[in-house]
């Protein structure tokens, strides 16, 4: 083809729009709708049949933008700042622009040019032009000498910013050359300014370059569709009447200018709040609606943002039926949702430029797409009716994406009217019921909301992920042993309530589900505003929260619950010392003090040297008291009273008078001590109820934030509850705990004691589990059940299977709450004093609380044990001694008589 077609696509980015005017001027810009033929336009002109269509350039062989043969496709990028001076800018521009005549003998040189601000639209003009215009012509004169000497210029200037007047005449001056034919504008406040140049052009029958205004439709004719739509809507709702229906959120962007919206604010007469659309606040925005209670949703936002906010609102489960989504430029309805995101919402109303199928067919996905394809579409008769020499001038109504046009035999084109295609739903569920424009015309079918049959909401939860929240509180949630951290969590998770949720599912048939943790690891405390899983519920990111969650009156305002799934008090967990074996065994030596110990015995040696000094200074008549005899006395008086003759002497008998004062006095003491120690002790070991907790100055309690225990402690009638609420709030460092885990580290540390309040289900699975922990003290039962989002539909699926899975409930309760010895933690202690405690004679029987044990009298038993094997010792010792001294003394006496006998045989001197 000897055609040759260059597209040269100059940005501008020269100043920046003020605000105002960007809002005022791109009201209504976003994404494109589809014409009423399969074949792109109808067209109507006099002498000509009103069905006729311009097919041959639409449905030839279409060229690839930037790859067709004798196409060459550049592009020329220009950016000013304010740095740049106006004769850099103007030389900038020049050069941009070919240079050669508008006409020669061989060669003819046609320029168009589109400026447009808003959305970069160079690439999609130039492909436009070259898979769709271009190739028209050559299926429609391919031999025209005029086409084959013809040359196209097609430049793309983008106006990024605000041009000043300097600017402005550098704009003209640019567009003055090079013989264009045609200037497409998108609607600016430079067009009043731009539409004062008309450039002569050398091509016959266009004497005047023509500007061609693709205008964004205003913002009252766009309320206008929006309330006529609307308003039908809820016509055909159950209740009209409904004071919710005439409240509603519009999601804008900064081309509106909301002050123009006045029409919506009249109509919405019970509320219209609207939101600048920020990415960052998508899901604040949707969740404020859902609190509010807000039915009615107006979207006005382009693809990009739309595609965005839809994806947020997916998330939030916000296309049930409990809301009605109108929908303008974001075009949900030309694109499928991602493959884990299958809308069941049939509430989705969409008002588009041009019929679905019809754009994406041409590929066009955004209103500035269609917008730019019905300004080359308006092109494209003049450019064939000249380049293959048609004798017929131009005179005709063209039917484009975005309404009709009346297109002149000078080149002129008048705009007859805008056009809105109407859907409902989205996807599959997409149905056209109607077209509005802006002369008046309004058809919609009646479409209204399907009846909510039993198990629709059931099949609808199907097609989607059903997103489950929970927390780790074991064992009703917990981790499997031996799973790869890696794993996706739905296979790492087990525990009561996970597999009866796994089970529920699987029975209603709910396959596709994904659980996720609670980021705050918190069940939900309201305290100026929610939070944890009951906030999660609250905002609607989740179908379900399976974990223990307490049914409590002010949780059940704001969010619904199934059926109780299982009741469970409250109670008190704590550690028990470990103790230490020997101090129990000798527990009767710690009423006194050691120093008291060894003063009685320093009394006793006193008294018994006393006694022995005195009776060898004045004897006692018939009573032996020598240090010994003493000794023995003294100790028989403290521990048996008087035993055997006390001394005779005056003396004697005041220092022993003395001595048991002394005694009467020390025992009183024992006795009063020990008895106050075996009641301390006993008070201090036993925690059998809050009250006793509260009087028991050894203890430092806490509960877990966040849960219903708190909530139960701060608003209870009983005094002894809120004492113990404002001492875990204020007092207590570890008041407040943040789980389970923590507290448990809290309670080994043996410096103080710690006792946590909470769950009586989960304290007794901790206390066969964790070593040396007591579970006691239960109070309060509450119930807890699953979660589901307020105003929900298919709760009462989950209660009839609740229903039916009552014994298999209670299979799961013993499974995983009940420890199997085996599985249990050794809490075997191997020190020393471990050895000892476990070898310590245990009772046989129950102990009544505060009663001496085997343990506490063992010590006793113990020192009269060694007291009889000492005794017994020397007994030995003095029998052996005994033998040796009757040795002695035989020996002795033996030598004595043999002596006496030698003797008595020596003979006399006398002899």
């Amino acid at each position: 083809m000897a055609l040759q077609f260059t597209s040269s696509f100059i940005l501008l980015a020269i100043g920046c729009i003020a605000v105002g005017i960007a809002t005022a001027q791109d009201s209504t810009l976003g994404d494109v709708a589809d014409p009423t033929s399969s074949t792109g336009f109808r067209t109507s002109a006099v002498g000509l049949d009103s069905t006729s269509t311009f097919d041959s350039g639409f449905t030839g062989t279409a060229a690839t933008a930037g790859s067709t043969d004798g196409v060459v496709m550049t592009t020329t990028k220009f950016t000013s700042t304010s740095t740049v001076t106006t004769t850099a800018t103007t030389a900038a521009v020049t050069s941009a622009l070919p240079t050669t005549p508008p006409f020669n003998n061989e060669t003819y040189l046609i320029s168009l040019a589109i400026i447009w601000n808003g959305e970069d639209v160079s690439t999609e003009a130039k492909r436009q032009f070259a898979s769709y215009i271009f190739p028209s012509f050559a299926a429609a004169c391919p031999t025209s000498s005029r086409l084959n000497r013809t040359s196209i210029n097609l430049v793309v200037v983008q106006l990024e910013t605000l041009l000043n007047l300097d600017d402005v005449q550098i704009l003209q001056n640019a567009l003055s050359v090079s013989n264009y034919l045609f200037t497409g504008l998108k609607s600016s406040p430079l067009t009043p300014l731009l539409e004062t140049v008309l450039s002569n052009t050398t091509v016959p029958g266009y004497y005047l370059m023509n500007y061609h205004t693709v205008a964004p439709m205003s913002l009252t004719l766009l309320q206008d569709a929006l309330i006529k739509v609307i308003d039908q809507r809820i016509q055909e709702s159950s209740n009209p009447a409904d004071r919710r229906n005439y409240r509603a959120a519009l999601f804008i962007d900064d081309s509106i200018d909301i002050t123009q919206m006045t029409q919506l604010f009249r109509y919405f007469r019970y509320g219209l709040i609207f939101f600048r659309y920020t990415d960052s606040s998508a899901d604040e925005s949707l969740i404020s609606i859902r609190q509010s209670g807000i039915i009615n949703i107006i979207v006005v936002l382009p693809a990009v943002s739309g595609d965005k906010l839809k994806l947020a609102a997916f998330k939030l489960n916000m296309f049930s039926y409990n809301y009605r989504w109108f929908v303008h430029r974001a075009r949900w309805v030309n694109a499928n949702f991602d493959n884990r995101m299958v809308t069941y919402s049939t509430n989705v109303t969409s008002m588009e430029f041009g019929r679905v199928h019809d754009t994406l067919r041409y590929d066009l996905r955004t209103t500035s797409e269609v917008l730019v394809f019905d300004l080359e579409s308006i092109w494209q008769p003049y450019l064939q009716q000249y380049l293959c020499d048609e004798k017929t001038p131009v005179n005709k109504t063209l039917r484009g994406f975005s309404g009709s046009f009346k297109l002149n035999p000078n080149g002129s084109v008048a705009r007859l009217n805008w056009r809105l295609q109407i859907y409902r739903g989205l996807e599959a569920k997409k149905h056209q019921i109607g077209e509005w424009t802006s002369d008046g015309g309004f058809n919609m079918l009646p479409y209204p909301d399907p009846a909510r049959t039993p198990g629709l909401s059931l099949s609808e939860l199907k097609l989607n992920p059903f997103n489950i929240v929970t927390l780790i509180i074991p064992p009703y949630v917990m981790y499997k042993s031996g799973v790869s951290p890696e794993a996706p969590l739905r296979q790492r998770l087990t525990g009561m309530y996970i597999e009866l949720c796994k089970e529920i599912l699987a029975d209603l048939g709910i396959t596709d589900y994904d659980f996720f943790l609670q980021p705050d690891e918190a069940f939900g405390v309201f305290n100026k505003t929610w939070n944890g899983i009951i906030r999660t519920m609250m905002d609607g990111r989740a179908h379900l929260a399976c974990a223990p969650v307490t049914i409590e009156t002010s949780r059940k305002e704001v969010v619904s619950f199934t059926k109780p799934l299982h009741s469970s008090q409250q109670s008190i967990l704590y550690k028990q010392p470990p103790g230490d074996p020997v101090a129990e065994m000798f527990q009767f030596l710690q009423p006194l003090d050691t120093e008291i110990w060894l003063t009685i015995l320093g009394v006793l040696v006193y008294v018994a040297i006393v006694l022995a000094v005195m009776h060898k200074i004045i004897p006692n008549q018939g009573i032996k008291l020598d240090l010994y005899d003493s000794l023995f006395f003294s100790f028989a008086e403290v521990v048996q009273g008087t035993s055997g003759a006390v001394p005779n002497q005056i003396s004697g008998r005041i220092v022993v008078a003395f001595f048991w004062f002394f005694t009467l006095f020390l025992l009183l003491t024992y006795i009063a001590n020990y008895a106050a120690f075996r009641l301390l002790d006993g008070v201090q070991q036993q925690v059998d109820s809050l009250q006793s907790l509260l009087q028991n100055s050894a203890f430092e309690f806490g509960v877990i934030r966040n849960t219903v225990t708190v909530t139960l402690l701060q608003t209870s009638t009983f005094v002894y509850m809120q004492q113990i609420y404002s001492l875990l709030a204020d007092t207590f460092p570890n008041g407040l705990v943040h789980n389970e885990t923590y507290a448990l580290e809290i309670m080994q540390n043996d410096s103080f004691r710690y006792a946590l309040i909470g769950d009586d289900l989960q304290n007794k699975y901790l206390a066969e589990t964790q070593c040396n922990l007591v579970n006691t003290g239960q109070f309060y039962e509450l119930k807890s059940a699953l979660v589901l989002p307020p105003g929900n539909e298919y709760g009462k699926y989950f209660d009839e299977q609740i229903v039916l899975m009552s014994n298999r409930i209670i299979e799961l309760q013993q499974k995983f709450f009940h420890v199997p010895v085996e599985s249990r933690k050794d809490c075997t202690d191997r020190t020393f004093l471990g050895y000892v405690k476990n070898y310590t004679p245990k009772n046989p029987w129950p102990v009544k609380s505060g009663a001496l044990t085997l343990t506490n009298t063992l010590g006793i038993a113990m020192i009269n044990l060694f007291g009889c094997i000492f005794a017994l010792i020397l007994s030995a010792i003095e029998r052996s001694f005994s033998r040796l001294l009757q040795r002695r003394s035989e020996v002795r006496r033996k030598t004595q008589v043999a002596e006496a006998y030698a003797m008595a045989q020596r003979p006399t001197m006398l002899e």
